[in-house]
């Protein structure tokens, strides 16, 4: 584990902030340093030890959160939790419409993080925006792998109603409904903007399910093809996403290998 820059011994409250809290667990930034707990809940322990396996399996590539590991069994305010690197800017749905340097490769980025988890067994199963941290060299991280399958065990989670695969009839979601999520992220990313923004759950569930996709005439090719086929190509894969979009970007300095 990365040496801390704390004493886990002595640890107090007061020396943590609240970032969020959610069914399954507490995030809390250490203050003082680059460092946030994912502190679990106790009906989550599960969940838990597959999302510490999920990560152990996925450091080292640029668009994955950074796993620092998990505080040791003295720190028992942190219970177990695990540690991550802290993100200041939060997450993409904070900063959809600024100009940020390095913002015109976060499509090729969201699609590097996919198909390096595929690769490596993970179906994350909620993707969207609100999973993708923005760094403060300006790339984006995905996050947030609780309740997502590992090595064929589906995930307990599904996906928000913008990113839900209208084909989606089973009890899980499976790698194919991380690629339909996929494809709104990146038309996110372009437009800046949220689809169908300002629309109801329901009307937008009944544009997905009736095939009512927003006009992509102005979205560049190859990203234009990417986005289409995401949403309507069955089996179509993110690897094949990153190969077509990256022929496309030879020429960027921070194309990362699966």
């Amino acid at each position: 584990m990365t040496e801390l820059p704390f004493d886990t011994s002595t640890l107090t409250r007061e020396q943590l902030r609240g970032v969020g809290i959610g069914i399954s667990s507490e995030v809390v930034h250490i203050l003082g340093t680059n460092i946030i707990a994912k502190i679990p809940a106790p009906q989550a322990l599960e969940d838990h030890k597959v999302e510490k396996r999920i990560y152990d399996r996925l450091q080292s590539h640029p668009n994955i959160l950074r796993y620092l590991g998990q505080s040791p069994p003295e720190c028992t305010l942190l219970r177990n939790a695990l540690l991550f690197e802290y993100h200041s800017h939060g997450t993409l749905i904070n900063c959809l419409d600024q100009i940020i340097p390095g913002r015109s490769r976060w499509p090729f980025q969201a699609i590097s993080a996919v198909a390096y988890i595929h690769s490596k067994g993970v179906v994350h199963g909620d993707l969207g925006l609100h999973n993708f941290l923005l760094h403060d060299d300006g790339r984006l991280v995905l996050c947030d792998f609780a309740g997502s399958g590992l090595d064929g065990s589906p995930p307990n989670v599904s996906a928000g109603v913008r990113y839900l695969n209208p084909l989606f009839d089973t009890d899980y979601p499976s790698e194919s409904d991380d690629i339909f999520a996929l494809g709104t992220v990146l038309y996110e990313l372009h437009r800046g903007e949220r689809l169908f923004n300002e629309r109801s759950d329901q009307e937008i569930s009944r544009y997905l399910r009736n095939k009512q996709f927003p006009d992509l005439s102005l979205v560049p090719s190859p990203l234009r093809e990417v986005i289409e086929k995401c949403w309507t190509v069955t089996g179509y894969k993110a690897s094949e996403a990153w190969i077509e979009l990256g022929e496309y970007m030879t020429l960027s300095q921070d194309r990362p290998n699966l």
